[in-house]
């Protein structure tokens, strides 16, 4: 049984280091108080980043389908009772350097390696007042903020509504399928 478990930690950790999975940190925040209902439209939450933007629109429409797969409803913007902002960035690349010397083979060894700082943030506003928040940071070698995407929203889906914190490795299969309609 124990040789199971490191055969299933060594694959999910393989599938997270090629490339079919990745690692979040999700905090979550919520106003237990408040009865905020379950229809929603997305609208973005950045400065200069218009509603219209192509890229904002499919990443609105991946949210909108995590939203729906956690029942939520998805309303025109009269008509629902909640707006849910989202904004999402990606920093400059970080290069780290480590070096090593072995004493018995006499060598030195070194490793340079890029990450990036992937972030999103999605509100939940009633009224003008903030009901929900969700944060998500990942910190990987993989520039294409755009595949992340769906990997950041389905570590994030879980917490809609709801509060907390937690580290969560999310890979691919049903969960990045429903979020990006295949």
């Amino acid at each position: 049984m124990k040789s199971i478990r490191v055969m299933i930690v060594a694959a999910i950790a393989m599938c997270a280091l090629t490339g079919c999975g990745m690692s979040a940190l999700v905090a979550a925040y919520n106003d237990p108080a408040v009865e905020y209902g379950r229809s929603f439209y997305v609208t973005s939450g950045m400065v200069g980043v218009p509603d219209g933007d192509l890229e904002f629109r499919q990443f609105a429409r991946y949210l909108s389908n995590a939203l729906e797969s956690r029942g939520y409803r998805a309303a025109d913007k009269n008509e629902a009772e909640l707006e849910v902002r989202l904004s999402y960035s990606m920093g400059a690349p970080l290069k780290s350097y480590s070096s090593s010397y072995d004493e018995k083979t006499q060598t030195h060894s070194s490793d340079t390696s890029t990450s990036y700082y992937k972030q999103m943030t999605i509100v939940a506003m009633k009224g003008g007042e903030q009901v929900w928040k969700v944060n998500v940071s990942s910190n990987s070698g993989d520039d294409n903020f755009p595949e992340m995407v769906p990997y950041m929203l389905a570590a994030a889906q879980d917490y809609f509504g709801r509060a907390g914190n937690r580290d969560v490795t999310i890979l691919y299969g049903r969960k990045i399928k429903v979020i990006t309609g295949e």
